[in-house]
């Protein structure tokens, strides 16, 4: 079709084979169609800004265009796997490879979420594997060796938080619940710790579990919404929340996530 211009045209630039399989480097120049119209809609705004359009003007403008006159290209190089078969060379597309690399990088995305870096990694390292043209996973790679450290980081600093004077009372409202209180004994300021509370049964094995904040910085003023000083401490008291019918009325209450203030 005229309107669209000059045809797209491909040059191969070099091709590079091992046995059966090659990889072809292609110089791939098409039709700047998008450039074309924000050139179109910029003369246009141009020519209402400075008085009456001059409708020949743009008319002939565009004839240009369609019929491919002066006519903007973009220039880009792709690689191509090529593989070798009975009746010649045959482009490999690598759907297969291409979805299973997706499934895998929606599995590392559930395990990022669930803390687990270093088995996202893994999975990203064979997603990459199975699509070696997608660039973002080397990067998504780099992020979870990053917050595998960082996580390792946090958890030996689990040591360094007292958790104590943990007990199961009524407040002054006869509301039953867990108290206790944290005391920060490493030099890190901490912008957030999560504890963990577990009911047990009158074996003393865990049945229930809840996660709190007691320590979770934010913008605002005032309050509990402070970072957690080195040396500092700070009470907590949670409501009895979805305890099962054995549960003895006691408690295990462990730090299971810290984020240090940066």
């Amino acid at each position: 079709m005229a309107i669209l211009g000059p045809k797209a045209s491909y040059q191969v630039k070099g091709v590079k084979t091992e046995g059966d399989k090659a990889k072809a480097t292609v110089e791939i120049k098409t039709p700047d169609i998008k450039g074309v119209f924000g050139e179109l809609l910029g003369k246009i705004m141009a020519m209402a800004l400075g008085g009456e359009p001059d409708s020949n003007a743009l008319e002939k403008m565009l004839a240009e265009r369609v019929q491919g006159k002066n006519w903007p290209t973009i220039t880009r190089t792709e690689y191509y796997d090529l593989v070798k078969e009975k009746d010649g060379w045959k482009v490999f597309l690598n759907y297969e490879g291409i979805n299973k690399s997706q499934e895998l990088k929606n599995k590392a995305e559930s395990l990022e979420a669930q803390k687990k870096y270093a088995e996202a990694k893994s999975a990203l390292e064979e997603a990459a594997k199975l699509n070696p043209k997608d660039v973002e996973i080397p990067g998504k790679i780099m992020v979870m060796d990053k917050k595998a450290t960082e996580y390792k980081e946090s958890q030996m600093y689990f040591d360094k938080i007292d958790v104590r004077n943990v007990s199961v009372e009524q407040n002054n409202s006869g509301q039953l619940g867990v108290f206790g209180e944290l005391k920060n004994r490493g030099d890190r300021t901490l912008r957030a710790v999560a504890i963990t509370v577990y009911y047990l049964d009158k074996e003393g094995n865990g049945i229930h579990e809840k996660t709190y904040y007691p320590v979770l910085a934010t913008e605002e003023l005032g309050g509990d919404n402070q970072p957690l000083k080195p040396n500092y401490g700070r009470t907590f008291w949670y409501r009895i929340d979805g305890a099962p019918s054995d549960w003895a009325k006691k408690v295990k209450v462990a730090v299971t996530d810290v984020e240090f203030q940066k």
